[in-house]
């Protein structure tokens, strides 16, 4: 069986706004995974991990990329 009685306590506890975002955000990083933030964040300060454009093929739907762009 679940044990509910520390959620019950922390619902009922008096608290600041501070104090509830907290608890509000580590509830979001418990839920979305610890190991997911931080891949999130080594990929957003790491630009090197990301896959770059081959700079040898010319060709594709960007702009200058048709037959008539240099």
């Amino acid at each position: 069986m679940l044990n509910l009685d520390p959620l019950r306590g922390v619902l009922k506890k008096e608290m600041t706004r501070r104090e509830f975002l907290t608890h509000l955000g580590a509830a979001v990083i418990a839920m979305v995974g610890i190991t997911a933030f931080l891949r999130i964040v080594s990929e957003s300060f790491n630009p090197a991990s990301k896959p770059s454009v081959n700079s040898t093929d010319k060709k594709g739907s960007s702009y200058g990329g048709g037959a008539y762009g240099a």
